[in-house]
């Protein structure tokens, strides 16, 4: 494990960990937006996903939020067999819905459990996953240890209001001296890091939203490369290490 220091605007310096073993995920969920063949599409994705994550998806009633959680139950099937048949590789995979519908076999009846504050996890894989979905992407992580992620599409018209709202005042107040195009990554790199304590931890975003991301407690994060318009978070426990803030 490496450890070492990053910048927000100069603002806030973090403990970033980049851990080898750790692998993600970016599915292209686009095909969703084609109304037709949506439903032949969604048949098809039904085939590839296990009784579980058919249930889950049988209980939403839009098919936009079927087909995301149907992408989403694809990716956990590749996953699971990527890491049972020690397939898993280093750094991020990317690849469209119609893609992995082609790579994918029948699939397995993973199993799953629900841990402490509702947190998933794979009932009898000692591999950890976090998931998070925004506009046509659904984007996911696995490792041995813990992580939570999330993914959000930029919308400059909501985020200044979310932030007044829901963020803490220090926070707000920076952002403000920060022209346009930088708030709007600053204040999207802060959502989504607090978005994916929340998953790590899985207690939800709404027990962290007020609180500056250097307080948050042990915890690390990374980023990956982001679709233009949207911004990626990881958030893991440094395990030992003592967090690092600016100014030390």
């Amino acid at each position: 494990m490496e450890l070492e220091t990053v910048s927000i605007f100069c603002e806030t310096v973090f403990v970033l960990k980049r851990c080898k073993e750790m692998r993600t995920y970016l599915l292209d969920c686009s095909a969703c937006s084609q109304a037709e063949g949506r439903r032949q599409l969604l048949a098809q994705m039904a085939e590839k996903c296990d009784d579980s994550r058919l249930e889950k998806a049988g209980r939403i009633r839009t098919e936009e939020g079927k087909f995301v959680s149907l992408a989403a139950g694809m990716l956990l099937q590749k996953i699971h067999r990527e890491y049972t048949h020690g397939k898993a590789m280093e750094g991020t995979w990317t690849g469209t819905v119609r893609e992995l519908l082609e790579e994918l076999e029948a699939p397995c009846q993973i199993g799953y459990r629900i841990g402490e504050h509702g947190k998933p996890y794979f009932a009898k894989f000692p591999i950890c996953f976090s998931l998070s979905h925004s506009g046509e992407y659904v984007f996911a992580a696995a490792d041995h240890d813990e992580v939570g992620v999330d993914i959000q599409k930029k919308n400059p018209d909501t985020i200044m209001r979310v932030a007044e709202r829901f963020f803490a005042q220090k926070e707000t107040e920076h952002s403000l001296c920060l022209a346009k195009p930088e708030r709007m990554t600053y204040l999207y790199r802060l959502w989504t890091m607090k978005e994916a304590y929340g998953k790590l931890t899985g207690k939800g975003v709404a027990a962290c939203l007020g609180t500056l991301v250097e307080e948050l407690g042990e915890v690390c994060f990374d980023t990956v490369q982001a679709p233009e318009g949207y911004e990626i978070s990881i958030c893991r426990y440094i395990a030992g290490e003592e967090k690092r803030k600016g100014n030390e």
